[in-house]
């Protein structure tokens, strides 16, 4: 008999690394039951479960335990018992009486062993309940036990059984004894969620102590060793998966897995505790080449290489350097090939774009630009040789570089804007000219965007009955931002140290915008600040 799998991984989901403490939580517990076993139980029998069944729904934890054992009690030989009984000392589970729990459990245990999937499960919770009592020596003894037997080890259940282990043996420091059961429950539950997440603390596990070289691709292959028996994957395409798995852990993931002050493995740089994860992946990393090469995946291979060196520094300039051109080395070799309408695709245009993206979002400024002058876009090269000069805060060969690029697609409103807004945010955040700024925001002429701009400058200049005219233009002629702009020229009263028409504008926003609530609110705390009772609203002041 076995029971509903589904139900299971409901339960596995809830409790994935909830420590050594699982804390019971309501859930599609009722779902022990599955269909077939409901489909065994008398029409007497079904009344009596489901009105306990919905007291557990509903939380009425004693009540629910109270009518399960009494289905227990009066339907002794029910073929669906030993679930039954779960049931009821689960009841007791959620209702904290986890002793009562524990004898329940037991009971199943120890008379209906033959129930796998209730029997495991059982075991299981007994565990959750010695581990919730603090007693952590018999919680361990009672998951080593499910573990330890061929068939329980084969439950669901049994991946958070192991994971229970795993936390409590890096509390206790001992990393190796953690590590067999991460092993064993990707090797158990491989293909589940359960398996991905075992492997991925075992990868950081072993990047953290070096052995991501030497023991982490001598477990893997072996661990996948029937996937190369079926020839559903080759050697070489299960090394460069391998490598892809262990990527996410330490580029995509890296906090959740090495910035956590309840892990082992925490790398504390100054402070670490073994060797820097991320100059251990690149090791891994590079010597896997190879495989990349092998299956025609090269161009991922650079792309990753280069994104995580240029971000996480675990090589030198020089070196990111020689990486990057042979990079554009390979991308200038790659063929075009044709989508599947028959149209030409241009891979090596595709891939320097790709790539100089990448060194942009990297700061690698400099680097992208020298992959930048092999792109053959006249338009998207030489916009990038203005994101350069931006990077690298070359300001005046920018603005050269910007009315160039205008006056070169004049017939382009959309580029003219482009540089104009551009233009304007150099001399209003970087050089600040704010003259200069306000005459280029001007001529761009894109309400409200540039109202705002140019209300901002003339704050900054200190010309402040200036600014606020430009707040008033918004108001009046864009409704959506009314609000907005009113606060914005309340808050420019009051730090200009104009407390009375300070708090007419505040006054004024909680009268003429009662449904804007982020405004309304704002104005009211900022009245409470300066000393002005909120609730006592004078007449709105006309003059605004």
């Amino acid at each position: 008999m076995r029971l509903n799998k589904i139900t299971f991984l409901i339960l596995l989901a809830s409790l994935l690394f909830s420590g050594a403490g699982a804390t019971l939580s309501a859930q599609n517990y009722w779902n022990v039951m599955s269909q077939k076993r409901y489909a065994q139980m008398s029409q007497f029998e079904r009344v009596q479960y489901e009105k306990a069944r919905k007291l557990l729904q509903d939380r009425q934890y004693r009540a629910a335990a109270t009518e399960f054992d009494r289905f227990r009690i009066q339907y002794k030989e029910s073929p669906v018992l030993p679930y039954i009984v779960f049931l009821c000392g689960y009841s007791y589970h959620c209702a904290k009486d986890r002793f009562k729990a524990i004898g329940y459990y037991n009971e199943i245990i120890d008379f209906y062993p033959g129930e796998i999937e209730a029997a495991a499960v059982a075991l299981y919770y007994r565990g959750v309940a010695q581990f919730d009592n603090g007693d952590i020596t018999a919680g361990m003894t009672t998951m080593k036990q499910l573990l330890d037997d061929p068939e329980y080890k084969k439950q669901p259940v049994a991946a958070s059984a192991s994971l229970s282990l795993v936390w409590n043996y890096w509390r206790n420091k001992e990393p190796e004894r953690a590590e067999t059961y991460l092993k064993l429950i990707y090797e158990t539950h491989y293909g589940s969620e359960a398996g991905r997440d075992a492997r991925n603390y075992y990868i950081a596990s072993c990047a953290s102590t070096g052995k991501l070289l030497s023991a982490y691709p001598v477990w893997y292959i072996r661990a996948n060793q029937q996937q190369l028996k079926d020839k559903k994957i080759t050697l070489p395409e299960l090394r460069v998966r391998m490598v892809n798995e262990a990527y996410d852990v330490l580029w995509q993931h890296y906090n959740h897995y090495f910035n956590r002050d309840d892990l082992i493995f925490k790398y504390r740089g100054g402070k670490k505790r073994g060797p820097d994860p991320k100059k251990v992946f690149w090791a891994f990393f590079r010597v896997n080449k190879e495989h990349y090469e092998s299956t025609g995946k090269l161009w991922d291979y650079y792309y990753r290489a280069i994104e995580f060196a240029a971000y996480y520094g675990v090589i030198s300039g020089q070196d990111l350097d020689t990486l990057v051109s042979q990079a554009m080395d390979f991308i200038l070799k790659t063929p075009n090939t044709k989508d599947k309408n028959g149209n030409l695709v241009d891979n090596q245009q595709n891939r320097l774009v790709a790539l100089v993206e990448m060194l942009f979002r990297r700061y690698a400024f400099a680097r992208a630009g020298y992959v930048n002058t092999r792109i053959k876009d006249d338009k998207i090269r030489t916009w990038n040789e203005y994101r350069v000069l931006e990077g690298l805060k070359k300001w005046d060969e920018a603005l050269v570089l910007l009315e160039q690029i205008s006056g070169k697609y004049a017939s382009d409103a959309a580029m003219v804007a482009k540089c104009g807004w551009a233009t304007a945010s150099i001399y209003h955040y970087q050089k600040k000219k704010y003259d200069e700024a306000i005459k280029v925001y001007q001529s761009i002429g894109q309400p409200p965007g540039t109202l705002w701009r140019i209300a901002d400058c003339h704050r900054l200049k200190g010309d402040i009955e200036s600014s606020a005219m430009s707040y008033n233009e918004i108001e009046n002629a864009f409704p959506a931002e009314g609000a907005k702009a009113a606060l914005a020229r309340g808050i420019l009263y009051e730090r200009a140290g104009n407390k009375t028409r300070a708090i007419a504008e505040f006054r004024r926003i909680m009268k003429v915008y009662p449904k804007h609530r982020h405004e309304t609110s704002q104005a009211h705390q900022r009245l409470e600040s300066l000393g002005v009772d909120a609730t006592g609203l004078g007449a709105v002041d006309e003059a605004y």
